[in-house]
């Protein structure tokens, strides 16, 4: 059953992709037909052209959420204890400033920490 769906599911995708090439066809040429002009139609055939990459490669796009996600999760693990219980915010924040210190040196945190020595103007 769940490999017939695949299956359908697949056939459904491959159906949207070429209906949306037949789509992009139409869309040039009817800029071409009521323009009659070079550059709608460039402006046309290159925004089809994006359109049809995008749906079309959907994978990069996965790929970028993946790195995106992975990058959010090294920064919960840093803050995080080693016996996997989440610490107080304060306990965190150290704890993110360590690991910023640990991957890119005591430069990283060095604005963060002037800023928050700055004394407040009285008002």
């Amino acid at each position: 059953m769940i490999d017939w769906l695949s299956g359908k599911l697949l056939e459904v995708t491959d159906l949207v992709k070429g209906a949306s090439v037949l789509g992009a066809i139409i869309m040039v040429a009817a800029a071409y037909y009521k323009a009659r002009s070079l550059v709608a139609l460039l402006v046309a055939a290159l925004t089809a052209g994006v359109f049809l990459w995008t749906i079309n490669n959907v994978d990069w796009w996965q790929t970028k959420v993946q790195e995106e996600t992975q990058t959010h999760e090294i920064w919960n693990s840093v803050a995080d204890f080693e016996d996997g219980v989440s610490a107080s915010l304060d306990e965190r924040f150290v704890k993110i400033r360590q690991g910023l210190d640990e991957r890119f040196g005591d430069s990283a945190t060095t604005t963060t920490s002037e800023a928050q020595s700055t004394p407040e103007a009285p008002g």
